[in-house]
């Protein structure tokens, strides 16, 4: 299968907007933690983080956001499929699968997706205290004193958990895209797929060679 241009802006797109969205949570979970720029304990700080987690307004989000992406992951995917109906010796079978696959392993494969990703935004706040644990340890061996870490702490970990996000939203959505791809292919007995770069200054050197290839579902390279 062959992915037009538009396709990759496409993907972008939702890659762009599951970025915002983890950004948007960052900045509120800060507003709900409160954090007080006068704070002198870094311990305080991480117990509220840990408390965030368990909020029902932030496990809420989680699930928004993580059905938000691979719903429109879905459906940007189904219009590739569809206009690769249009020109190939499948599209009956594949109009007539597009039509009911929520039912069988694409609809499995939609709501796996949803709770992985909800599980990463969930283990976030986790992440952040278990580095931020981290970090106290070592500052305080360095005979930094606590208001100076938690000082640090607030100036560095912010920047960090913002660029965790942009690394999340463009793994995860890349994931979600190829695993439809992907699974629909298999129900359809696909075996081959055309292996297509976007093009563009985000492409790995080890990807550059591969455009263009024809290769294998089962034995990717």
């Amino acid at each position: 299968m062959r992915m037009k241009p538009e396709g990759w802006q496409a993907q972008r797109r939702i890659e762009s907007d599951y970025d915002r969205a983890m950004r948007r949570l960052i900045q509120r979970s800060w507003q709900i933690i409160g954090v007080d720029p006068d704070l002198m304990n870094p311990w305080d700080l991480i117990r509220r983080i840990e408390r965030l987690a368990h909020t029902g307004g932030f496990e809420h989000f989680a699930m928004s956001a993580a059905k938000k992406m691979v719903t429109q992951t879905f459906f940007d995917t189904a219009k590739t499929w569809r206009q690769a109906a249009k020109g190939g010796s499948k599209g009956r079978l594949i109009f007539e699968a597009l039509r009911n696959e929520m039912q069988g392993p694409v609809g499995n494969a939609v709501y796996a997706l949803i709770d992985r990703n909800a599980g990463i935004i969930r283990s976030m706040p986790f992440v952040f205290a278990h580095q931020a644990t981290h970090y106290i340890q070592e500052e305080t061996l360095k005979g930094k004193r606590h208001e100076q870490i938690a000082r640090e702490l607030l100036d560095n970990f912010s920047k960090m958990t913002e660029t965790k996000a942009a690394l999340i939203a463009r793994t995860e959505a890349s994931k979600a895209h190829t695993a439809l791809i992907h699974v629909r292919a298999e129900r359809l007995g696909l075996a081959w797929y055309i292996w297509r770069t976007s093009q563009d200054a985000r492409v790995r050197n080890s990807h550059e060679h591969m455009e263009g290839v024809l290769c294998r579902f089962d034995t990717p390279p």
